[in-house]
């Protein structure tokens, strides 16, 4: 038995791709940071929410990595698991690259 061609359709992946370049395409464009329209305003306030929560995070983690790595291990006590600042261990962890704490 055979199956005819007219079953068999070949799709061609440019075809496919030029509706998703087009909704790309349009939401780019849509979002616009001139425009005052409600969509706009809350996508551009939750993206800038999202990015202060990113920045703050990668700023914790430097400030940490920094610490860990001038850290000198006492192996006359017992080394604790996790890393925490003493009172003076603290004084290092800053906001670096000109960020200020408060």
């Amino acid at each position: 038995m055979q199956v005819s061609n007219s079953f068999v359709k070949v799709i061609n992946p440019y075809k496919a791709l030029v509706p998703i370049l087009l909704i790309v395409g349009l939401a780019i464009i849509g979002c616009s940071t001139e425009k005052d329209a409600w969509l706009n305003r809350t996508y551009h306030n939750t993206t800038a929410k999202y990015n202060g929560f990113f920045n703050a995070g990668e700023i914790i983690k430097e400030a940490m990595t920094n610490y860990s790595e001038a850290r000198t291990e006492n192996y006359n006590v017992i080394i604790p698991i996790y890393e925490y600042a003493d009172e003076i261990g603290s004084k290092s962890l800053y906001a670096p690259n000109g960020y200020s704490s408060a």
